[in-house]
């Protein structure tokens, strides 16, 4: 079968892999409230962590793995920490939301 589909298709052979993805915010939704979408995503051997700003602009950084709540000032020094640390203020970032996918090959 797997020949007939590769005359198709492109496939590819491995395991899946797990993603899991928490969404951040402040207990007052400040990064939200000024239009910004934090998500930590982390799966086998890599964590990464991505900032979408107001005009759609997606910043992200490889991070070591982290748990939460967490202050701002205790994310990586980098481009999301620069963008999240004003917004977020001293007020610790939660999770807000998170959600478990195995992801497709192109993800």
């Amino acid at each position: 079968m797997a020949d007939a589909l590769r005359t198709r298709f492109q496939l590819a052979a491995g395991g899946s892999r797990r993603l899991r993805r928490v969404w951040l915010d402040t207990f007052d939704w400040r990064l939200y409230r000024a239009g910004n979408t934090l998500e930590y995503i982390s799966g086998p051997g890599a964590q990464e962590l991505a900032l979408v700003t107001p005009d759609g602009e997606r910043i992200a950084a490889a991070v070591p793995r982290m748990s939460w709540p967490r202050v701002p000032g205790a994310v990586p020094v980098g481009l999301v920490g620069e963008r999240v640390a004003p917004i977020a203020g001293i007020r610790a970032l939660l999770p807000v939301a998170a959600a478990a996918s195995t992801p497709g090959p192109r993800e």
